[in-house]
């Protein structure tokens, strides 16, 4: 799903930047830029924080569970 989104993303970027940078008059000032690029990577990022601690949260659970398999596949010797 990850990389499944970096594609798409990647795809729809350019033109959603483009018709930013048309309203914003990006053309005629080249100085809009600099803050579009700044809006548009901490927007990108500032969306991946849910997903990023999804992630985590869905990787700690499973080494709890890694853990605790292993535990129980354990047996003492009989002596």
């Amino acid at each position: 799903m990850y990389f499944f989104s970096i594609t798409i993303a990647q795809t729809i970027a350019p033109t959603i930047f483009g018709m930013l940078a048309k309203n914003f008059g990006a053309l005629t000032n080249p100085a809009m830029y600099g803050p579009l690029i700044a809006g548009f990577t901490i927007g990108g990022f500032g969306l991946s924080i849910p997903f990023w601690y999804l992630a985590g949260k869905h990787y700690k659970d499973f080494m709890i569970q890694k853990d605790l398999d292993a535990k129980n596949a354990m047996v003492d010797p009989v002596i």
